[in-house]
């Protein structure tokens, strides 16, 4: 089932997408001129989920599901196997997607909740920024 923008479609696993922008999913502000750093705003990335979950109401979830947090490379120079190690350190299991930009760390099974659902991804996020790797949605795994 897809879940995300203002419809809700069945799918065989439930797909999460915040946004067509994955840096204005993601909660990013440009701060200063084009030489500045992009900041990360948790609190817009923690909210898209919960909005998420309110506008699903009426569909029928499972109780767990190990859910998929997509992460993109920001920089060349990004090491992807020192974002995959602090990952898994977390309990996350890793694998990168077949477009050569994208990460996918899993976890859970874990109840379906947007409380639990933020809570991991907050912490991948976290460490994917540390990473220059920056959040694309989530979804409930197959």
């Amino acid at each position: 089932m897809h879940l995300g923008g203002d419809t809700v479609q069945p799918l065989t696993g439930a797909t999460v997408r915040l946004s067509n922008s994955p840096c204005q999913a993601a909660g990013f502000a440009l701060k200063g001129g084009m030489d500045s750093p992009i900041q990360h705003n948790f609190e817009t990335q923690r909210r898209e989920t919960f909005d998420t979950f309110r506008q699903s109401k009426g569909v029928s979830l499972p109780k767990t599901s190990v859910i998929d947090y997509s992460f993109f490379i920001e920089e060349l120079d990004a090491s992807w196997p020192a974002l995959e190690r602090a990952l898994r350190v977390e309990g996350f299991q890793t694998r990168r997607a077949k477009d050569g930009e994208t990460l996918i760390a899993s976890i859970g099974p874990i109840p379906v909740t947007a409380e639990d659902i933020w809570n991991y991804e907050r912490i991948a996020t976290s460490i994917a920024l540390k990473h220059d790797f920056y959040p694309d949605g989530w979804e409930l795994a197959e």
